[in-house]
C-alpha cells in the first residue's frame, strides 16, 4: 500500500501496487488509521502551501543502504503528517496540496568501490531519489541492487502543467553474475570476438554490444535511462570508481583503457 504522488494536487489516498510492496500486519493498522483520517472532515483550512516541494533539504548518509533507511523513515513520517493535514482540510478536495517533497536530495561519499553497496553512486547534481523509493525498488543487498535516480526540469515548479512531463530517470542495476563474468573472461581474450561482441564504452571499457551493460570484477553493471546521455553519465562514474578500486572485467587487458578514470 502506497500513497499516490503522481498528480501535482494528489490527495494522499492509498493505492495498491501489486507485487511491489506488501505491508506487514503492524503497518496495516497504521494504514487503517491514516485512511480513517482521510475520511474525517475538519473544521479548519489546513492548506498552507501553494505547490508541493520538489526536493527535500540536502542531507548526507553513509552509503546507499543507510540512505534507503533514512528515505523510508522520512516517507513514513510524512504520510502521517499529510494525513493529519488532510483531516483538517476544509477546502475542495482536488485543491489539497501535499507538503512532503517529491524527491530526496541525499548524498554520500563515493570513491572506494569494492562491492555492490560501494559501487552505487549518489544522485548527480539536480537528481534525487523518489521519496517512496524504499517501497518500490528491489531492496539493496550485498548481492543485488536496483536504484532509480530522477530529475525534473529545474525551471519548472511542481504546480506547472508540464512539470511531470519533464521527468528524466536513470535505473542502475548491479548484481553478482558468475555467468556474465565467465562470458567476459572467454570473449575478451579473443580480439576477433571482442570486436564482434563488445562496444567501446567510457575509458574504452568494453560494453556488451548495443547495451550499457558491462562487468566490473564479479559484478554485472547495467544502466538504462530515458536519455542516453544520462545513462552514459552514471555509467562513466561507476566504471571509473570500479577501475580505481581494482574491479576489472575478467580477461580485460588494463593497457587497453584510455584516459584517467
Amino acid at each position: 500500500m502506497l500513497i499516490e504522488t503522481n498528480n501535482r494536487n494528489a490527495k494522499p489516498r492509498p493505492v495498491n501496487l501489486p507485487g511491489l510492496f506488501k505491508p506487514c500486519q503492524a503497518r496495516q493498522a497504521l494504514v487503517s488509521l491514516i485512511c480513517a483520517l482521510f475520511l474525517s472532515v475538519g473544521g479548519v483550512n489546513a492548506q498552507d502551501a501553494e505547490t508541493r516541494p520538489v526536493f527535500s533539504e540536502r542531507y548526507e548518509t553513509e552509503d546507499v543502504l543507510s540512505a534507503h533507511v533514512e528515505v523510508k523513515s522520512r516517507w513514513d513520517q510524512s504520510q502521517e503528517e499529510q494525513a493529519k493535514r488532510f483531516s483538517e482540510f476544509d477546502g475542495v478536495l482536488d485543491d489539497f496540496v501535499r507538503t512532503d517533497p517529491i524527491l530526496q536530495d541525499v548524498t554520500w561519499d563515493y570513491g572506494a568501490c569494492s562491492d555492490v553497496i560501494s559501487l552505487i553512486p549518489p544522485p548527480l547534481e539536480g537528481w534525487g531519489l523518489r521519496s517512496e523509493a524504499s517501497y518500490v525498488e528491489i531492496p539493496v543487498s550485498e548481492e543485488r541492487a536496483q536504484v532509480h535516480y530522477v530529475r525534473y526540469d529545474p525551471a519548472l515548479g511542481s504546480g506547472d502543467d508540464t512539470f511531470y512531463q519533464s521527468e528524466r530517470s536513470v535505473a542502475l542495476n548491479i548484481s553478482i553474475s558468475p555467468d556474465n563474468e565467465q562470458f567476459f573472461e572467454m570473449m575478451l581474450g579473443q580480439q576477433g570476438m571482442r570486436d564482434v561482441l563488445f562496444d567501446a564504452g567510457p575509458y574504452n571499457y568494453p560494453l556488451m554490444k548495443g547495451t550499457n551493460r558491462t562487468q566490473l570484477g564479479p559484478y554485472m553493471i547495467e544502466v538504462s535511462a530515458t536519455d542516453p546521455e544520462d545513462a552514459t553519465a552514471y555509467l562513466t562514474r561507476v566504471i571509473a570508481c570500479g577501475v580505481k578500486g581494482g574491479l576489472l572485467a575478467p580477461g580485460l587487458d588494463p593497457t587497453t583503457l584510455r584516459g584517467d578514470p
